[in-house]
Order: structure tokens, then sequence, then C-alpha cells
């Protein structure tokens, strides 16, 4: 991968040439420990013992400079268990001619430094370190200290190396060790940290890219690594035209403020309200920026602003027929999410729910009307004689008929010889009724005379 360096620049101000990415860029971490920084008594320091710029025939050699400072440091307490050695080298007094050309040189001091990593990782700002000036036969000139006790303050969220090389290609970079504009090409790509050195300061975490230029130099470039950009924003759905309110939310105390609302406008403003014009969903994302570079929050399909939708009225009622008491299961049918319903029966009556259940107690023709509100407007129905009540029919009572039952008693009678001769035959049944009257005269006549 090849970044042109055109955007970016080094501590010197100088643009730097292209960035030649030769590894592959990590896929994690997603997080990394912070750590607050604090100091005891005699853990920052600096003192001054001897003057640095005579010449000095003897210096102690950068071969025994190691165990020269590790001597040396005893007197300070020791060198610190964390402590890791970095490199030393001699500086030298040089004399030149007019025309530059040099002429001879003399060692003044050789220079050894210490520094501390975190958990492994690298770090840059006001790092901690131990530097130390040796003259001769392990004599100390000065010696300058500052090494934290760290206290471990939980995990935060990083950008992904593949965020932090778009950064890198925006020129959004912490600190670039890089002194001309020779292309850099990257062999290592790393999260470390960045730390102020200060009282209770928090560690920050990074992505540094390290590698060398063409000639062979060491260069890197850090990139601020911490997610710190956030927002909430009130309300995020409504009809058009919809006035959002957002409010920042980023911690690592940003200064500045970039706002997309996703509607092709913008703003500056810390806290900024946007008025949508037209229906649609919107994307909205934050850039803020603090002292150590910038972080990016997008929400997608954050807002959604819709046309105004009123209510259509509609409803059921079943059955729609029936005799008194008579009850009706009403439903309503309406569009467009109604929030409050009113319902009137036809009977004096009336509901405020959505699905009632009605009973009428009267015979009767009744028309009923529905109407429905939600934020967006109202609308009514109306059904005249929807409902049909009828009474129960009236019941036919029997009819009681009275028998009266005649009982016939006969008196045998004395079988007499048939005339002869053709004659039309008649009747004996008048003769027997007759003869039974008579009898039961008889009877009476006797009963009362006895």
């Amino acid at each position: 991968m090849i970044i042109p360096g055109g955007n970016v620049q080094s501590d010197e101000n100088s643009l730097v040439g292209s960035i030649i990415i030769n590894t592959t860029v990590p896929k994690g971490p997603s997080s990394l420990p912070v750590y607050q920084q604090h100091y005891r008594e005699g853990d920052k320091f600096s003192k001054k013992f001897g003057d640095d710029w005579d010449p000095r025939p003897n210096v102690t050699s950068e071969t025994d400079a190691p165990e020269v400072a590790k001597k040396v440091m005893e007197q300070f307490g020791g060198l610190p268990p964390d402590a890791q050695y970095s490199g030393s080298y001699t500086e030298y007094l040089e004399h030149q001619t007019r025309s530059g050309e040099l002429i001879r040189k003399e060692p003044i001091m050789t220079n050894v430094y210490y520094r501390k990593l975190i958990d492994g990782r690298p770090v840059s700002g006001d790092k901690d370190q131990i530097n130390l000036e040796l003259g001769e036969n392990g004599e100390l000139l000065n010696i300058y200290k500052s090494w934290s006790n760290l206290t471990y303050a939980g995990n935060v969220p990083i950008i992904s190396a593949n965020d932090a090389v778009i950064k890198l290609q925006l020129g959004d970079t912490i600190t670039s060790w890089n002194d001309d504009s020779d292309n850099v090409f990257i062999n290592n790509i790393t999260p470390g940290y960045h730390v102020f050195g200060e009282e209770g300061s928090i560690t920050e975490p990074a992505w540094f890219f390290i590698g060398k230029s063409g000639s062979g130099e060491l260069k890197a470039f850090e990139i601020y690594a911490r997610q710190f950009a956030n927002f909430t924003a009130t309300p995020t759905t409504g009809k058009v035209p919809l006035t959002v309110n957002f409010t920042d939310t980023s911690d690592a105390s940003p200064s500045k403020w970039y706002w997309d609302f996703g509607d092709g406008t913008n703003s500056t403003d810390k806290n900024p309200s946007h008025t949508y014009a037209y229906a649609g969903t919107y994307n909205v994302s934050l850039r803020a920026w603090n002292d150590l570079g910038s972080d990016t929050m997008e929400k997608t399909d954050f807002v959604t602003v819709r046309n105004p939708a009123p209510p259509v009225a509609n409803f059921t009622g079943t059955p729609a027929s029936g005799t008194a008491p008579f009850s009706v299961i009403f439903n309503d049918t309406s569009t467009n999410t109604p929030a409050s319903w009113f319902w009137t029966f036809g009977d004096d009556t009336n509901a405020t729910i959505q699905n009632p259940v009605h009973t009428y107690a009267a015979p009767g023709n009744y028309s009923v009307s529905l109407n429905v509100t939600n934020d967006d407007g109202t609308d009514e129905i109306a059904r005249s004689d929807y409902i049909t009540v009828t009474s129960l029919p009236l019941t036919t009572q029997p009819t009681m008929t009275t028998i009266i039952t005649t009982t016939v008693t006969t008196i045998p009678t004395t079988t007499r010889p048939t005339p002869t001769g053709t004659r039309t035959p008649f009747s004996t049944v008048p003769v027997i009724a007759a003869l039974t009257l008579t009898g039961l005269l008889v009877l009476i006549r006797r009963r009362n005379s006895s």
C-alpha cells in the first residue's frame, strides 16, 4: 500500500514523501487498557553536576556506558525494574574551517538512555525515561529522570488499524519522526501509548507506524487511537418538518466539532439543532477533535422523517341485528395508526377504547359513529341505522274445551216375535231412548213413594 505523503508533515513541518506500507495491517486489538500516572518523591527530577561542553579525551565508551550508568544510578535508588536500555551515543565537539571543513573532533560526553514500555508497547510524548550524561571514568555530568507509577484505569475502545491508515492519509497524526522529504517504508504497525507526564494524566492509546527512510534512518508516525466521539439526539423520528436537537456526548475533552446530518447540510456547533425538510431516513456523523487528534462517530439510519399521515376512520360491528338486550362487538379498522378513539352508539352512550363491546337495552334502529385521532390529524365516520334491535314476539295461551259426557243405561227388553211381511225398516234407537227415559221415570217415582 502506498500513501502519498503530501498531507503528512514531520515534526520539523517539512512534508514527507510517499509512505509505503510493507507489512500486514493488523486486525486487532479493539481496545486497550489505560493507566493513570502518579509520581512519588524522587520519581521526577533533573540535576546538573558539570560543564557538559568541555572536551574529555577519556569519556566513558558507548560499550561500557550501560554498566557504568547502572552503577551511577545506585545513588538515586537504582534503576527501576521496568527500565529498558534504549541506547547510548557519544557527543563530540567539532572543529571546522571557515569553509566548513572538519579539522578534528573531540569527545565531550556519552549519553545513556533508558525508557519504559507500557505492557511491552511503545510510548511517546512525555514518556517515562532516564537520561544520563557521563564524562571521564564514569563521572556523572547530568541526570534527568521521569518515572511514574501507573494505576489501571480500565479499558477504552480504539479505532482499527485500517481506520488509522485512513487518518494517516488525511495527515491526522499526533507526531511524525521524520526530518526530510524522503519516502518512508513502514515495516511495523503496532498499538501503543501517548503520555503527558502530568500528575493524574491518563495514558492515551495510539497506533504507531514504524519504519525507515530510503537511507535507512528510523522513521515513525503516530496516530491517535481512542474512540471518543459520540452523540445523542431527540427526537429521532417524526413528520416533516422535523427539528432534531443534537447533543455531543464525546469524552476526551473535544474542542472542535463537525456534524454531517445526512441531507447535504452540516454544522460546526457543539450541540446543534437541525430541521429536516423532506421525508427520508438519514445517517448522521460527528467528527470531534481534541489536542491529540480526531475521532468520528457515524450512526446509520439514525433519523427517520415521514410525511404527515392523518388517520382514516373505519369500523365494523358484529352482529348488526338481534333482539334486546343485544350486545355488539365493535372493531376499529382505521388506517394510519390512530392514537385515540371516540365512539357514539346512538343510544346516548359512548366509549373511548379501541374495540368496545356495547349492549343495546331497547328495540330500535341505531346510528353509530367513530372519531379517531393521531399526531397528524382527525377523521370521523358515521353509519345511519347501522344496528337494528327488535323485541321478543308475544306468546299465545292454549284454549280450554269442556267435554260433556252422557251416560246411557240400556234396560234389557223381552224378545218379541218379528212380524212377517215386507215393511220399510226403521231405526230402533228412538224407541230404545224412549224406553230408557220411561224406565228412569218409573224408578224415580218408586223411590219417591217408598
